[in-house]
């Protein structure tokens, strides 16, 4: 159990209404609360008394409130702690599983040079499902059939839109860090710009990515799915990508959009849409 250690300072005034003090509080040696105590109150420490209820906690998954359109998860998609790699997912997969040849099931090799998906100005919003091509369009994001998060956290939760994660780039800084909290695990750490939230900051670890069978850029480098299909003009192997944030540690100041092909094995963080009460 996390111990909170409660430094009481000497009297910093007196009042004579109310006879009070001033205590401050202070958690791994930073000011965290101030309170206000007469000679009838009483402080106690203990290590038997519960933490309170986690109000940023649903479904047992936790959030930060940066204060955005939507609630970012403090953990990828099958992480217990903000540091660990989690699933590595293909897009619209809820499964970390592959076909005998390496690739992600729910995408059929039509060519050597890794097309995964059929030409045709639609063609690329439908998948590979049962031998047959199933239409998925060209968002994904709380679909549960093809949301991994919405499948295993609850409704609430979801992927990402392309336009949540520009949201987040847009108002927030961002610093590459080597050894995240002393875990030796590297990545990004956003911060809030949002007035009243500066306080309000979250971790994405660099867990890499899988290309087919090979896994690549572990805590050099992150790719993170959006929900949402590429449609970038001018691209020819857009629709046949979509959306993520990417970053690696040779670029380190400025986050920015990638958009791999859909077989790719990448991590997703989730958002959540809810209430806390929820």
């Amino acid at each position: 159990m996390k111990k909170i250690l409660f430094t009481l300072l000497s009297i910093i005034a007196f009042v004579a209404m109310t006879n009070a003090q001033s205590m401050k509080v202070y958690q791994d040696g930073q000011l965290k609360a101030i309170y206000y105590v007469s000679k009838d109150d009483k402080v106690e420490f203990s290590d038997d008394f519960p933490f309170p209820e986690n109000n940023n906690m649903v479904n047992g998954h936790e959030f930060v409130d940066l204060g955005l359109s939507v609630k970012w998860a403090t953990c990828n998609v099958g992480a217990k702690k903000p540091e660990e790699a989690g699933g590595y997912y293909a897009w619209g997969e809820t499964h970390e599983h592959r076909n005998a040849d390496g690739s992600y099931n729910m995408y059929i090799l039509s060519s050597y040079n890794g097309s995964y998906f059929y030409a045709g100005d639609e063609g690329y919003q439908y998948i590979s499902k049962d031998g047959k091509m199933t239409y998925i369009g060209k968002e994904i994001s709380g679909q549960r059939e093809y949301d991994v998060a919405t499948l295993t956290m609850g409704n609430n939760w979801r992927m990402p839109t392309y336009e949540e994660i520009q949201e987040l780039l847009n108002n927030t800084t961002s610093i590459w860090t080597n050894n995240y909290k002393g875990s030796g695990i590297a990545g990004r750490i956003y911060t809030s710009t949002k007035r009243g939230y500066t306080n309000a900051s979250i971790f994405f670890p660099a867990a890499g990515y899988r290309n087919i069978n090979t896994p690549s850029g572990y805590n050099s480098e992150g790719k993170y799915w959006s929900g949402t299909l590429c449609d970038i003009a001018n691209y020819d192997k857009a629709p046949n990508r979509a959306y993520t944030l990417s970053f690696d540690s040779k670029n380190a100041q400025e986050p920015i959009f990638y958009y791999p092909e859909r077989f790719f094995g990448c991590s997703i963080r989730p958002v959540f849409i809810g209430s806390n009460s929820q």
